[in-house]
């Protein structure tokens, strides 16, 4: 899965495009079953100097998306 992070000028984007039937099966799951609930958003810098990054988004508890 290839990943694009943006910054626009009021928002940042995070962008994903499937690169197997795996990963667009698993991208239309979350178009399916997100919700608008955001758990986490959070940044991390290592000593050695490496970044990284992760966003949590909220699951609906009884999904129900057959693909």
């Amino acid at each position: 899965m290839k990943c694009e992070f943006i910054e626009h000028e009021s928002c940042f984007e995070i962008s994903f495009e499937a690169e197997t039937k795996e990963e667009a099966v698993a991208l239309a799951r979350f178009g399916i079953n997100k919700t608008k609930e955001l758990r986490s958003a959070a940044a991390m810098f290592n000593q050695n100097g490496s970044a990284m990054g992760s966003v949590l988004i909220g699951k609906r508890k009884e999904s129900s998306a057959y693909l």
